[in-house]
Order: structure tokens, then sequence, then C-alpha cells
């Protein structure tokens, strides 16, 4: 994908699949001359976090064939500011408010320190009746955490690159218990004899019993895990409790959840409503 961006404005004006086989890359005329000041990259990724005015939530309620922001939405109101005809023919023209304006800040270096091709540039589209703006994030850590393997993953990243103390000075680890160098552990943690934590985060006040294995893992802040549990891509929500023998592996417990003894699940979405929580409690592990 080929994302252009004005530099003066920080407008997103392009958005273009690319062929990776091919050097050329075609523009139109009128994006050209609308923007001369465009900057294209290849390298960028969108994160999927958009911000909208009230009216475009409206039109894409009036407009069912808009099954995707990213591949439907977006693309088409990108073009539209190069293109305004496709205002009226795609029926955006109706939901626009009576008046939209771009505000120049007075601290814009283009009107600051009086270059007058940028401030130029910036009056030039201050009356423009639709504007999508980009924020480019340089440098840090950008991921998508729409899977819990995913989720857990970005949180051993941050546990690895992190400069500070891997366990909090307050937590209490007893003996032959293992924290990986890719984990963390909170303020007043307890973890009692045995505990083997690997590539996971535990949270603050978490009291964890006796031969546990957290594998993969997210614990956050208030959580009680019994003794024997084992726990593999999961994700503890706050104050949820983990029963004694229990394992789960791919799993979200919810807040607040108490997940009974010798309960086995797998892959789902453990909660105080589901009905699994009955069938947990009759399976047991030799």
């Amino acid at each position: 994908m080929c994302v252009g961006i004005d530099q003066p404005s920080s407008r997103l004006v392009l958005l273009q699949d690319i062929d990776k086989k091919s050097e050329d890359l075609a523009l139109s005329m009128s994006l050209i001359r609308r923007f001369p000041s465009m900057a294209l990259s290849d390298k960028m990724q969108d994160t999927h976090v958009y911000v909208f005015q009230r009216w475009v939530l409206d039109y894409v309620s009036a407009h069912p064939e808009i099954v995707s922001l990213q591949e439907d939405l977006l693309p088409l109101l990108v073009r539209a500011q190069s293109q305004p005809h496709l205002l009226e023919k795609n029926g955006i023209d109706r939901y626009l408010p009576a008046s939209t304006t771009h505000r120049i800040d007075e601290y814009d270096t283009g009107v600051q320190f009086g270059q007058h091709e940028q401030a130029d540039h910036s009056d030039s589209i201050k009356n423009d009746s639709l504007e999508v703006f980009v924020y480019v994030r340089r440098g840090g850590i950008i991921g998508r955490a729409n899977e819990i393997p995913r989720y857990c993953d970005l949180n051993s990243v941050v546990a690895r690159i992190s400069t500070g103390a891997r366990t909090d000075g307050s937590a209490i680890l007893a003996q032959q218990t293992q924290v990986g160098a890719e984990s963390m552990v909170g303020a007043s943690t307890q973890l009692r004899e045995r505990c083997s934590v690997k590539r996971s985060v535990v949270g603050a006040h978490c009291n964890i019993g006796k031969d546990v294995k957290i594998v993969n893992s997210v614990i956050m802040d208030h959580v009680t895990i019994g003794d024997g549990v084992k726990l593999e891509s999961c994700i503890v929500c706050k104050l949820a409790s983990v029963g004694n023998n229990a394992q789960l592996k791919g799993c979200e417990v919810g807040p607040r959840v108490a997940v009974p003894d010798d309960s086995s699940f797998k892959n789902t979405p453990v909660t105080e409503d589901s009905d699994l929580l009955d069938d947990g409690m009759n399976t047991e592990f030799r």
C-alpha cells in the first residue's frame, strides 16, 4: 500500500495499492495539482485507530454497503479530497456540515516565521469541505492486539525491551520460583513455591499459589491463582480467581470471574455468564 501525505497540512491524500513487481506509480494530475507537496511511502502500516466527526458515522449508518472502514470508507474519503465530484456522486455532500473550516494554528510554522509558500497553501485548504488528517507515529511500539496470542505477544515485547526492574521490589518470590527474563511481576504480588513464569506479565497485588506454571499470558491486578494451575496464552482480568489445578489455554477470564477447581478450558472466553463454568466443575485431571 502506498500512502501519500500532504506535508504542510498532514492530510492523508493517497491510499493506493501498488504492484510490487513494477517500479511505476500512476498519480492523477488533479491530485498532484491539489497537493504538490505530497510525500509518498510504502513503509507505513494502518493501526486501525480512526476518529470521525458525527456526520461520517451518520453516513456509514445510511450506507450498509460500507462494511470496512479501512477498505471501503477511508479510500473514498481520501479520494474525494482531490476529486470533489465524488462528494455528490456518493451522496457525501448531503451529510457534510454547512460550514467546514480548517483552523490555522497560531504556532503554524508557515505563519509564525513568514514562510509565505506554506501559509498560502494553508489558506488554500482552510475552506475545504472534506479533510482527512493522519498522525504518523515514529518510534515506540505499535501493534494490533485483536487476538489473545497477539495481545500476550505484545506484552511480552514490552517486558523484554523495558529498562525498568523485571520484578518490583515489593513482590515476594518464594524458594524455587522462576521468573523468565521476558517476564514482569508487579508490586506487592506474591508467588509461592515452585512457580514458573515465562514470557508473561503478572500485575500488582496478585496471589499466586504453589506449583503454578504461567506461559505467554497476562495476569492483571488483584488476581488470585490456586495451587497447581497451568495457564498458557491466557488473559486473566482484574479481581478474577482461578481454582486449584485448573488448566487453561488460549482463554480470556473476565473480571471478577471465579474459575472452579480442576477446571479445563481451551480457546474460549470464560465470563460470569458462561455456561462453561458449570461444565468445568466436573472436569478433573488425574
